[in-house]
């Protein structure tokens, strides 16, 4: 009985210590430690990094990931970047909107005509208000006539597309476009660029911004454009004594 008793506890402890390692093995591995969310975030590259967007669409300051509307912003850096001039260059590069310049009264190239998702203007009478509105720092521009502004000094440009009637008010049935300048700064700066090309182009911007006491600061932006003309007629207004000098042409004189 008894070596029948060790027998049976002897087999049993094989046993035990053959499954041992079997058992050891199935254990589940422990799945790794995920890293915290601030980690995680120091550990993206900075190219992936999305810069935070301010814009006033609503009139007040917001985040532009939280707003609400179709917007589209540009920054100082990013007009730069694409040589946006005037506001007639931003239709280049805002999906849904067109910009260009018309005629008006004695064909002046300084009227705007904008349309957005379709909606605008084009008669540009002083009777005729427009679909699109356009905002410097918050101050509604009435008419397209002067509405072809240059881009100077600018903190950055948004394109609201879709009815603005409830912040911005009327005449903004297709969308608004807001501009607002830079604000002065708290150190003193300045900027000087320059552009010069053919037909004796000469263009330069100026910019200088500082405190001008303990609460008061200032900013002041200068630009001055100039070309010649591109395009003349050798031809015209031909000396020759049997050709007459009119206004409307030229013509043969009949007789001596």
């Amino acid at each position: 009985m008894f070596r029948k008793f060790l027998f049976l506890l002897s087999t049993t402890l094989l046993i035990l210590a053959c499954l041992a390692p079997g058992a050891s093995a199935q254990q589940p591995t422990p799945p790794p430690e995920r890293p915290d969310a601030e980690t995680a975030a120091s550990a993206e590259p900075a190219g992936q990094v999305v810069d935070e967007i301010v814009v006033v669409a609503r009139r007040r300051e917001e985040n532009l990931q939280e707003v609400p509307l179709s917007v589209t912003a540009f920054d100082a850096t990013a007009l730069d970047e694409r040589s946006v001039v005037d506001i007639t260059d931003l239709g280049a590069f805002t999906p849904n909107v067109t910009i260009a310049t018309t005629g008006g009264y004695g064909f002046q190239t300084s009227s705007a005509t904008a349309f957005i998702r379709g909606i605008g203007q084009l008669n540009t009478s002083i009777t005729d208000d427009p679909a699109v509105g356009l905002y410097v720092d918050g101050v509604f521009l009435a008419r397209t006539q002067g509405a072809v502004l240059d881009l100077l000094d600018v903190e950055h440009v948004e394109v609201l597309r879709g009815p603005q009637g409830t912040l911005f008010g009327k005449n903004t049935t297709g969308g608004a476009i807001s501009v607002v300048t830079r604000r002065p700064a708290a150190k003193f700066g300045g900027r000087l660029s320059g552009t010069f090309g053919r037909f004796h182009r000469g263009d330069v911007q100026a910019s200088v911004t500082g405190p001008l006491h303990e609460k008061l600061r200032a900013s002041l932006a200068l630009l001055s454009t100039s070309r010649d003309g591109y395009s003349r007629s050798p031809r015209a207004w031909s000396p020759s004594p049997r050709r007459s000098r009119s206004p409307w042409g030229r013509g043969r004189r009949r007789g001596g």
